[in-house]
């Protein structure tokens, strides 16, 4: 009878504990949705943990690829194979068409293995994790890293809360496993993402092979960054490859633990300021099969998606899909370019965004002295605002602009050529000494 009760008291705590994990809907989409892999972005070996700038003009992943000067071969199998350590490479997309991927240098990857890019909307940041050398230290081990010209810079620690995040739960690990032959790197994440406006930062976090959950840290007014709490959307099963679209609010992520089609399957949902999170929706074939399916990223219109599939990316024209699946709510982008009026090159400049109703600046960015571009995410609220453009030795440039929110990706394109300033030629002040010299010699020719 004891052995009974016990029973029925373990049930009524395991459903009370999976209350909240009911099964979620699961989406049909009107037509069937067009999937195709990338091959020019693929290889050999395995690519995965994408991100896509909002307009879908970059893309960013982990390829382990290798073929650099600092790429090892790893012990590490995938598909039967060993993999060189993870780098991070990009591509653009010029037309329709994407580029050959390009591997970041020896300033973001190194010997160690960098993984979980994320771009700016701008192109100019790459937020990256990284555990080589003293990640505690430097504030790791996630970094930022931004674009000179056609050179990424040295990479910069997050530090904060993430940074102290990371520190304890390498410290809680070498305490649960002191007696074990587990290593301290057996903990591990595996997806990170950091919204448009650079103030939200997610992460999967667990053990190597085992479950994980997500876990959020967001910035304050100071710049700092928060200690990194755990996400109520986790479960007790396995969550992993979270992405925030580019409104900041709508977040996708894989699991296990909300049932579905086996293994883990792609979710939906939407989070709220206090991270408490909406109803959760499964995205539906041809995005969750039988196998593990995660990495699935999304621009902010909507029209397009990537995934990955048996370590290789993947395409979805999603212009047709369940309008659930996409973001509900609309994301405004100032995206431009800065060229010199007289000669037509481009060049850096300070770009500074007002809104005409607060005064209140919005953001500052600077265009790159290379291409001349620039993009911003603004808050959705910013329908009138101005655009003032300055650089040393040219005329300040200034534009406002009135916008019509809708629905999805609000984009608006600004062309600047600034005015070089004119600079009168110096004056020459001839002595009089000088002047009655000039004068006898010219007599004297005569």
């Amino acid at each position: 009878m004891r052995y009974i009760l016990l029973c029925l008291c373990l049930v009524g705590t395991w459903q009370a504990s999976f209350a909240q994990f009911t099964a979620p809907k699961i989406l049909k989409h009107p037509s069937q949705i067009r999937v195709e892999r990338l091959d020019i972005l693929n290889s050999l070996y395995r690519e995965t943990n994408l991100n896509i700038s909002p307009d879908g003009k970059y893309l960013f992943f982990l390829s382990s690829r290798g073929g650099q000067p600092w790429s090892t071969l790893r012990e590490m199998s995938f598909d039967g194979k060993n993999e060189y350590d993870g780098d991070i490479w990009y591509s653009q997309k010029n037309g329709k068409q994407w580029g050959l991927p390009q591997c970041l240098g020896q300033n973001v990857n190194t010997y160690e293995g960098e993984d979980e890019p994320n771009i700016s909307p701008d192109g100019q940041t790459v937020t990256f994790q990284s555990w080589a050398g003293d990640w505690r230290g430097k504030g790791g081990p996630y970094y930022q890293s931004n674009l000179v010209a056609t050179n990424w810079g040295g990479a910069v620690g997050m530090g904060g809360g993430i940074n102290s995040f990371f520190i304890d739960k390498e410290k809680a690990f070498y305490v649960k496993y002191r007696m074990n032959s587990a290593q301290p790197n057996d903990y591990a994440t595996d997806g990170a993402t950091l919204s448009a406006d650079g103030k939200t930062f997610i992460v999967a976090v667990g053990e190597y092979d085992g479950k994980m959950d997500l876990y959020i840290s967001r910035k304050n007014a100071y710049g700092q960054w928060s200690y990194m709490k755990r996400l109520a959307v986790s479960t007790l099963g396995d969550e992993r490859s979270p992405f925030l679209s580019a409104d900041g609010k709508t977040l996708y992520f894989a699991s296990d633990g909300y049932g579905g089609w086996g293994g883990l399957d792609i979710f939906k949902t939407t989070l709220n300021e206090d991270d408490s999170h909406g109803s959760i929706v499964n995205l539906g074939t041809p995005f969750n099969t039988y196998l593990d399916d995660y990495g699935f990223i999304l621009t902010a219109s909507g029209d397009e998606a990537y995934f990955v599939r048996e370590g290789d990316i993947y395409f979805a024209d999603t212009k047709d899909a369940n309008s659930e699946m996409k973001p509900s709510t609309s994301t405004l982008m100032l995206a431009g370019k800065v060229t010199n009026s007289k000669t037509g090159k481009p060049m850096s400049a300070t770009v500074k965004i007002i809104d005409n109703k607060t005064k209140a600046i919005l953001a500052t960015v600077n265009s790159n002295a290379y291409t001349g571009e620039y993009a911003v995410v603004l808050p959705i609220s910013a329908t009138n605002f101005s655009q003032e453009v300055a650089q040393k030795d040219f005329e300040k440039d200034a534009q406002t602009f009135q916008v019509e929110i809708k629905t999805g990706l609000n984009k608006i394109e600004a062309k600047v050529a600034l005015k070089p300033i004119e600079k009168a030629p110096p004056v020459v002040v001839v002595p009089k000494d000088r002047e009655a010299q000039a004068g006898c010699k010219e007599k004297d020719v005569l």
